[in-house]
């Protein structure tokens, strides 16, 4: 998982829900753990980890080793530990930042699949663990801090939430 993820679930108080969606099991990498710097969510990351309901992770292997080598000459540190152990695991990565370009390009040069933070509460409305009304409210302020990038969120996908809330 990605430092922009975690923030976002952080800055609506609502990180519980990171560990209430099935399907995914969430891994950060130590490189995301020192991007955290607002003491409280650092505050509030170290007790999720403790808990063991986030997991810590590592990039330890050569061939993750490798491209976290080349992917840092291009992308934070963050971004490229989560991509270097997705790519080389097979695992989701958890992001907000696939609108940069650069980005984009190798995530999908590298064939990792992505999940974003409309994704995840899309997920968490789809296990019923949150409502399309808080949904609604989450977005609403993740709009007003801006952390949440242009039209991810938009009426269509609210939408759909309510289609699939009522199916």
């Amino acid at each position: 998982m990605d430092t922009c993820v975690f923030v976002n679930f952080a800055i609506v108080g609502r990180v519980d829900l990171i560990v209430q969606i099935s399907g995914f099991s969430f891994h950060v990498p130590q490189e995301v753990v020192d991007e955290v710097t607002i003491a409280a969510q650092r505050q509030l990351l170290d007790q999720v980890l403790a808990s063991g309901d986030l997991k810590k992770t590592e990039v330890h292997e050569v061939s993750e080793l490798a491209r976290f080598a080349e992917y840092s000459q291009r992308f934070g540190r963050g971004e490229s530990a989560c991509l270097a152990i997705a790519a080389c695991r097979g695992w989701v990565f958890a992001t907000d930042e696939s609108k940069d370009k650069r980005l984009k390009k190798e995530i999908e040069a590298s064939k990792v699949r992505i999940v974003n933070t409309p994704g995840l509460l899309l997920k968490a409305i789809q296990n019923g663990v949150l409502s399309v009304n808080e949904a609604d409210a989450i977005k609403g302020e993740l709009e007003k801090n801006r952390n949440l990038v242009g039209g991810e969120f938009g009426e269509r996908s609210i939408f759909w939430w309510r289609l699939q809330a009522h199916d």
